[in-house]
């Protein structure tokens, strides 16, 4: 499994080329980008998370993904492979961001082998964590699907809190949880209801813990696949 001690450099390195650039505070549930929108800037996460949603024809709200600390968006924008945002935006709780010009983070990134490297390194953490979100959306099940996604979750924003013990990082209304998942609100309380009986997870002010132990005895699978995603 990897350091999380080699992660710890890993964002001493970033945050030291960060540091060069302005910050701005966003409130949570402000709009940052717009989808289709061509940004003027690239955005790091420093405090906070950000999440990434696309909205339904029925209007509904379907998240995607998050960005955390020390993660770059819009991504695809960024490295030349969009014009446009591809999904819109929003502090999902109170958020910094520093605001880098397009060119000189690129000019860094060609220049400076371990912030490179860096990158590269989060870009196929984020290949493994969609991966692994995408095998949850695939279940046939709803409950296959809650399983996997707290799974995902658990290795893409957990933090180890004691022993087979995580914390996800990230605090989540049942109804955002059931728009990441995709199935109903009602579905998604019933379910995670069943894993607070059998002692699989608690909740407090919207933030979850997992006894990884009794998840991985429900997963198809190991918890563990050998790779540190967070």
């Amino acid at each position: 499994m990897k350091s999380r001690y080699a992660w710890k450099i890993n964002m001493s390195i970033l945050r030291a080329f960060y540091s060069q650039f302005p910050t701005r505070a966003y409130k949570k549930g402000e709009t940052i980008l717009l989808q289709d929108q061509e940004p003027d800037m690239a955005y790091a996460v420093k405090v906070g998370s950000v999440r990434m949603y696309s909205l339904g024809s029925d209007g509904a709200v379907n998240s995607i993904s998050f960005a955390v600390s020390g993660e770059l968006f819009p991504m695809g924008w960024i490295f030349n492979k969009t014009r446009t945002t591809l999904f819109y935006y929003e502090a999902h709780t109170d958020c910094v961001v520093y605001l880098m010009d397009q060119q000189a983070l690129l000019d860094a990134v060609d220049q400076n082998l371990a912030l490179s490297r860096i990158f590269l390194d989060h870009q196929v953490n984020g290949y493994v964590g969609t991966s692994l979100q995408l095998k949850a959306l695939g279940q046939p099940r709803a409950n296959l699907k809650v399983i996997g996604m707290l799974h995902y979750l658990c290795l893409r924003y957990g933090k180890d809190v004691a022993p087979d013990r995580v914390r996800i990082a990230i605090p989540f209304t049942q109804d955002e949880l059931a728009g990441l998942i995709g199935i109903t609100r009602e579905t998604t309380t019933n379910e995670l209801l069943r894993l607070k009986a059998a002692n699989v997870i608690v909740s407090k002010n919207k933030i979850y813990t997992v006894d990884t132990s009794k998840l991985e005895k429900l997963l198809d699978g190991d918890y563990d696949p050998g790779v540190t995603i967070a």
